[in-house]
Order: C-alpha cells, then sequence, then structure tokens
C-alpha cells in the first residue's frame, strides 16, 4: 500500500510540537524551581520558633496555658486546629487549617508550575497524535 503523505506530514508537524512542549516544559519547571514560592524559603529564615521555645509571657508546660501543648512542649496552630482545640474547630477537608497526615500542608500550584503543566499535557497530546498519524500514513505499527 502507498504512503498516505498527508498524514505523514501531520505526524512530522505533530512531533516538531511534542518536542517544543516538551522543551517549554522543561524550562518550565526549571522556573518553578528556580524562582518559585518556595525557592526564596530556602535563604529566608523560618518564621517560626525552634521546638521548646515559648513566646514570652507564657509559663511552659503550665496547665491552660495557651502555648502549652501535650506533654508541657509548645502547641503549634496547625496541631490545635487538627485536634479541634483551636479556633474554629473544624479540621475537616475543606478547613484552611487542616493538615494532612503527611504534615505538609496542601498548596495550590504556583504559576510556573500550571504552565509547565499545561505545556506537558499539550505536548503529550501532539505525541499521541503523532504516533496514530505515523500508523495510519505507513498502514503498520510505527515502530
Amino acid at each position: 500500500m502507498p504512503i498516505d503523505y498527508g498524514l505523514a506530514n501531520l505526524s512530522h508537524y505533530a512531533y516538531v510540537i511534542t518536542i517544543v512542549g516538551y522543551g517549554l516544559a522543561l524550562l518550565a519547571f526549571a522556573g518553578d524551581f528556580a524562582f518559585g514560592r518556595d525557592a526564596l524559603a530556602m535563604v529566608r529564615p523560618a518564621r517560626e520558633p525552634a521546638a521548646g521555645l515559648v513566646p514570652a509571657g507564657a509559663a511552659a508546660g503550665a496547665p491552660g496555658s495557651a502555648a502549652a501543648g501535650a506533654g508541657g512542649r509548645p502547641a503549634r496552630p496547625a496541631e490545635d486546629a487538627a485536634a479541634g482545640a483551636g479556633p474554629g474547630a473544624s479540621a475537616g477537608p475543606g478547613d484552611p487549617g487542616a493538615v494532612p497526615a503527611g504534615g505538609q500542608g496542601a498548596r495550590p500550584m504556583g504559576r510556573w508550575v500550571r504552565a509547565a503543566v499545561a505545556l506537558t499535557v499539550a505536548g503529550l497530546a501532539a505525541h499521541i497524535v503523532g504516533v496514530i498519524s505515523r500508523g495510519l500514513a505507513v498502514h503498520r505499527v510505527p515502530w
């Protein structure tokens, strides 16, 4: 059977779009790594006091103290919210103060990551179109 050159050209252009999309996605992920919100957190000092320190004016481990948690250690607001002890004591999944079991708070994606994911999805779609059109152009599996 003869080769369908229209589908072969479509496959070629789809592969070019795939390479450009994946390359730009790689640059966007690198941009998030370099310029994202958490990049500055690595060089700035932490705002949270070190474990074992109590804010001034609070007695460490005193019963009824707002700063005392279990075992006399200072309570953290996220733990209080998860335990139901803080203001607005509902710590359900939709609560912004709720902390997942892994201890990491779920944060929305930044603009770099959103752009990178969109470019990756576009590259994947072009890749799938390229493979299918190449197979249809030569009337066999393209590899």
